[in-house]
């Protein structure tokens, strides 16, 4: 399990602040030795390291909501661009193509592979 996880501000809870927290500069290992824990879930948020181990899902959720935004030079169907250059990505990340005709999908990859959740 990785020591600390990143998540982006867009992505961070509102609520993300009023975690405990300690700069990046901080020791990691001595921040859980001494306070939080061997087992404690860090994720990072800009400048700082928050101990969301109170609401694990935070954690679990961090960097899984990759977004990946194409543009297609052809009218190949969009889900066999996704298969061709984004083969390995982790459940919960989110695609957008538009191809030629402007016409736009948004793909969400769960179960190991990616499903439409919007066209226009």
């Amino acid at each position: 399990m990785p020591r600390v996880k990143i998540i982006n501000k867009e992505e961070a809870p509102e609520n993300l602040s009023n975690f405990p927290n300690f700069h990046k500069s901080g020791s990691i290992t001595g921040m859980k030795k001494l306070y939080y824990g061997k087992d404690a879930l860090l994720v990072r948020c800009g400048d700082y390291i928050y101990n969301v181990t109170s609401e694990p899902k935070i954690y679990h959720n961090a960097e899984k909501l990759i977004t990946y935004c194409i543009i297609s030079t052809t009218d190949n169907p969009h889900i066999e661009i996704l298969n061709e250059y984004y083969r390995k990505v982790k459940n919960g990340a989110f695609a957008e193509v538009t191809n030629n005709s402007g016409i736009k999908k948004k793909f969400l990859f769960e179960n190991n592979q990616w499903n439409v959740i919007d066209a226009k």
